[in-house]
């Protein structure tokens, strides 16, 4: 049996010349169709992605990102010159307003290395050839992180709110003695309990978030990355890849429906209609496909248990009064420091009452990324954050690649979803790695102008310069 490859290799010899040529292109087809990682690029990136689970089971999810983009810094530093785009300079001016909060607050520390993170994440799609990372291999490995958010999620619903403490859990958290959040992202726990003023609805007393930390961040993935599991499906031949994505698509409506992101629901209706309205004039076939999947699902929705968890949770009110008072203790707040924040989330000392229950000691920042980015960083930061996602929106919105469409849509998504969910780590990385990769298309004009963030030639010359005057001098 181990020589079987031996000689499969020694029949393709008698093979006339057009065989062996049809052999190959056979070979290059079926490797291109199920995208292999065949460069150190994407084998780095494949090994990043297929990481979550492992990390998670670890209770290190969260924090795995600085650790995954060593391979990825030794990559850039590599290269003769790094290379970004001008625009580029919105996003490290406002990491660097986050470092001088974080070491001035003594606080926040955290987040400053996952901003890191996703610069290098950023850099090393920005400066890989499409030779040493292809669009298609990046389109694939986004469509597999979102297979494994949602296979996550399914096994949310079979598993409930089973928990269990996670190797780092054990080693570095004493309950009781640290703040909530370090328990909760190392606990091994694939749904999340109710809380109050959330009903059961029909189906299910929890909301399944899968691999991630919390529900809110599995619902917000699920609808980020769909288009690129949308358009890898329209790239495969039929067969059992197309088969299997078909059905862990129909797998996702449930554990998304039931995580009960109601903001998360709304921005697909949103995505979907923006998608069918830029569709159904170059492609009214397509926009017709899209309206008639969308008509489906409703249906589905409203002929199953489904209904109840989705009528009950629109009516609620608790968790809008719940937000409302977050924002407006936030707002309280950030008037004290509006110019660097506070480094980090922060308790508040009023009580927010709801019409369900009372609530004290309110983590501010802890709900929205606008308002985490306001009190960790100030308001200068945020105007510098939205004025990023703005433009990456702004400057891919032709669309006239997949990469584009894909980090077009998520950006739009990510807007969306800023006042009311947390975007890293791992939504932001993905995000930063498609963004890198549609920069590499934009090089020619306006924002997409690039310029040289690092030149070891330019380096070494001036070094020699130097060392020629210091012995002229001498």
């Amino acid at each position: 049996m181990s020589h079987q490859p031996e000689v499969v290799e020694e029949s393709n010899r008698y093979l006339s010349p057009s065989g062996q040529s049809l052999l190959a292109d056979a070979k290059q087809a079926r490797a291109t169709r199920i995208n292999l990682p065949r460069t150190r690029a994407t084998r780095t990136l494949t090994f990043a992605i297929v990481a979550l689970p492992g990390a998670w089971a670890l209770g290190l999810a969260e924090f795995m990102w600085p650790i995954l983009v060593l391979p990825m810094a030794v990559f850039i530093l590599r290269r003769s010159r790094i290379l970004m785009p001008r625009a580029f300079f919105l996003w490290l001016a406002y990491v660097a307003i986050a470092i001088v909060a974080a070491v001035s607050a003594a606080d926040g520390l955290r987040i400053i290395t996952v901003y890191l993170a996703a610069t290098i994440v950023f850099l090393f799609a920005y400066n890989a050839s499409s030779d040493e990372l292809p669009d298609s291999a990046i389109v694939a490995l986004v469509a597999l992180f979102w297979i494994l958010v949602v296979v996550g999620g399914v096994l949310g619903l079979i598993f409930g709110t089973q928990e269990f403490p996670s190797l780092t859990n054990t080693l570095f958290v004493d309950e009781g003695q640290l703040e909530t959040y370090w328990d909760d992202v190392t606990r091994v726990q694939l749904s999340d309990g109710l809380k109050v003023g959330e009903e059961a609805g029909l189906v299910l007393d929890h909301r399944p978030k899968g691999f991630l930390a919390y529900a809110n961040h599995f619902g917000s993935a699920v609808v980020m990355f769909l288009p690129a599991v949308a358009l890898l499906r329209l790239q495969l031949d039929r067969g059992r890849h197309s088969l299997s994505l078909d059905l862990v698509a129909v797998a996702a409506i449930f554990p998304f429906i039931i995580s009960r992101n109601r903001w998360a629901w709304l921005s697909l209706l949103f995505i979907a209609l923006y998608i069918v309205a830029r569709l159904w004039r170059p492609f009214p076939r397509s926009a017709r496909v899209m309206v008639i999947g969308l008509a489906m699902l409703l249906i589905v929705i409203a002929v199953t248990p489904l209904r109840g968890v989705v009528t009950d949770r629109l009516e609620g009110e608790s968790s809008n009064q719940y937000r409302s008072e977050q924002y407006r203790l936030s707002w309280d707040l950030i008037q004290t420091s509006p110019w660097l924040g506070f480094g980090g989330n922060q308790e508040s000392d009023e009580i927010a009452v709801t019409s369900q229950t009372v609530y004290e000691d309110l983590h501010l920042g802890a709900d929205s990324q606008i308002l985490q980015t306001m009190i960790n960083h100030g308001l200068p930061a945020l105007v510098l954050y939205g004025s990023w996602l703005i433009v990456l929106v702004g400057v891919t919105r032709v669309a006239t690649t997949p990469i584009l469409a894909i980090t077009h849509l998520a950006g739009l998504v990510a807007i969306l979803h800023t006042p009311f969910y947390i975007l890293t780590p791992h939504r932001w990385m993905i995000l930063m790695l498609v963004a890198g990769a549609s920069f590499r298309y934009l090089n020619g004009s306006g924002r997409g102008r690039q310029v040289a963030l690092w030149n070891r030639q330019a380096v070494l010359e001036t070094q020699v310069r130097r060392r020629r005057r210091r012995r002229g001098m001498s």
